[in-house]
């Protein structure tokens, strides 16, 4: 159902071409309430600034063919958790993962 003015000739529609595609978010949230930026993959050949133009402050996205996360993919996920979980021996952190096999490298 479309909603426009009486009389109105044009009526916008927006499509996406990437009808029917998840976006697959890795999160990571503390007990505390504090959170990681968002760690974004998109199913697309090469990474476009339009992705996360409008995303959070610090989101960051990757693609894969699948949309999925990969090794490589979950490499740079443990990369980004530590440098804004900012673990240390003083304030260690612990990362809780199940055993999917990305993230078993």
């Amino acid at each position: 159902m479309v909603v426009s003015p009486t009389g109105s000739r044009r009526v916008s529609k927006i499509v996406s071409a990437e009808r029917g595609r998840n976006v697959t978010i890795i999160c990571c949230i503390s007990a505390t309430g504090f959170y990681l930026p968002r760690f974004l993959i998109f199913a697309s050949k090469r990474m476009l600034p339009e992705l996360v133009a409008k995303a959070p402050p610090g989101t960051i996205g990757y693609c894969s063919d699948s949309g999925w996360s990969n090794e490589d993919i979950f490499f740079s996920f443990l990369n980004h958790f530590y440098l804004h979980g900012e673990p240390s021996k003083e304030s260690p952190a612990l990362l809780i993962i199940d055993n999917h096999k990305t993230h078993i490298t």
